[in-house]
């Protein structure tokens, strides 16, 4: 469970796992040991109403639209396709193993679930979890990317005004 009121600042240590989700349930845990995760949240889009362009006494703002939540993240693969296993490779890109699997949205265009566990420190004493509901993602490889390993960069749109963070 969160410690939401703790006077400890969450520090990211490289510690915590996102779980990739499909429509029917399957599910890849990627863990953190080394990589990166951010977002940003715009929230809805507004203008404010204004006489002959001018600012009011009190500003009027009036939403308009909603926005999508944007983020990245990257991490260091073990395989980019197995005989077994589905890995997050193929699962964001519902290729290979994954080619089969089912949308968490409506339409054409395949979204996946992705749930952020966070670790408040590196003995892992208490979390906090972002979920990202309605995700499609765009990856970059680049083959000797971090200290010669592979690395993956992955960006990624959540199409909802913000996360469920608990």
């Amino acid at each position: 469970m969160a410690q939401i009121d703790s006077a400890i600042p969450t520090k990211w240590v490289g510690a915590g796992s996102l779980v990739l989700e499909e429509g029917g349930g399957n599910t890849v845990t990627m863990t953190f040991e080394q990589g990166t995760f951010s977002w940003e949240e715009k929230g809805r889009e507004y203008v404010e109403a204004m006489a002959r362009g001018r600012h009011a006494g009190t500003p009027v703002l009036i939403e308009t639209t909603d926005n999508n939540v944007s983020g990245s993240f990257q991490f260091i693969p073990t395989s980019f396709y197995g005989n077994a296993n589905v890995y997050p490779y193929e699962m964001m890109l519902f290729k290979g193993g994954a080619a089969a699997y089912t949308t968490v949205a409506a339409g054409s265009k395949k979204a996946l679930k992705a749930t952020l566990t966070i670790s408040k420190s590196e003995e892992s004493e208490a979390t906090q979890t972002a979920i990202f509901a309605y995700c499609t993602f765009t990856e970059s490889v680049d083959m000797g990317g971090q200290d010669g390993m592979s690395l993956i960069d992955v960006s990624f749109m959540d199409h909802e005004n913000s996360p469920t963070v608990s």
